[in-house]
Parts: C-alpha cells; structure tokens; sequence
C-alpha cells in the first residue's frame, strides 16, 4: 500500500492511541467497551506506524505532502 498519511496525521493517531491505551491501564474502561478502545488503540498505532490507511486509500484520501509523495 502507498503512504498516504501525513507527520501530522501520525502524531495525532500516537497521541489518541496512547492515550486510549493509557485510560484502559489506568482503569477508566471496562468490559466490552475496554476492549473496543484496545481495538482503537492498535488500528491508530499501526497505522501510525506504517504510514498507510485503508480508509484513507477507499475514500480517496491523502494528507502526505506532495513534495513527500513516491
């Protein structure tokens, strides 16, 4: 899959995905909806971390500089 996620994009899903993964630690969720804020966690992490979103790629969306584009 191309890139298609932005620095910015990246730092907001690290910031959202630690901080689900953190409130879950800490206790703030339980039961099903701990699990479902785990499961946002590692979808925002991942695709942090590769740099590409599904979503993004169906909907034709793009927040990659241009100049940064391959």
């Amino acid at each position: 899959m191309k890139m298609n996620i932005g620095k910015l994009d990246r730092l907001i899903r690290i910031i959202i995905g630690g901080a689900l993964f953190l409130a879950f630690l800490n206790g703030t969720f339980t039961g099903p909806v701990a699990i479902a804020a785990l499961v946002v966690c590692a979808i925002m992490m991942l695709t942090a971390i590769m740099g590409t979103c599904p979503l993004y790629s169906w909907m034709g969306w793009n927040t990659l500089d241009k100049k940064n584009i391959n």
